[in-house]
């Protein structure tokens, strides 16, 4: 998986521990509490994801990257909260075009101009989500979380 995702595998946490039956419960999965200092040494060296079950190291971000995620997924910056309220501005005006367009006077009148403003919203999120997705340090986990 760390070949076919070109990040490095982590050392697993439990080598030397899963094979001795003295430090693991009857289950043969939990370690027990004798084996709780045994591990301590086994510190990851970088900030790591699990992806399909398997700790997999994150990838490095650039310093745009960064950048576009503290804006984009933070809220402690002024730019953060900027991008945060012209966002949640663009989501509720590409609904209201959308409840305007449905209905029927409005749409005879304006229906073609209506169609292009939404294609434009829908492009525009479309880029958002694009540049969300490069920004972050672990796309494939965004992407299948609740929040990709």
């Amino acid at each position: 998986m760390a070949q076919a995702t070109s990040a490095r595998a982590t050392p697993f946490i439990l080598d030397g521990i899963a094979t001795n039956s003295e430090l693991m419960q009857a289950d043969g999965i939990h370690p027990t509490a004798k084996s709780s200092g045994k591990n301590c040494g086994k510190r990851l060296a970088s900030p790591v994801a699990v992806i399909g079950g398997i700790l997999v190291e994150k990838r490095a971000q650039s310093a745009r990257q960064k950048r576009l995620e503290a804006i984009i997924f933070g809220t402690g910056t002024r730019a953060g909260r900027t991008f945060d309220l012209l966002l949640l501005f663009t989501i509720v005006t590409s609904v209201a075009v959308v409840i305007i367009d449905s209905l029927a006077g409005v749409h005879a009148r304006l229906g073609k101009t209506l169609y292009l403003v939404e294609l434009s919203f829908t492009l525009l999120f479309t880029v958002e989500y694009v540049v969300r997705i490069w920004c972050v340090r672990h796309r494939r986990a965004y992407i299948f979380s609740f929040w990709g």
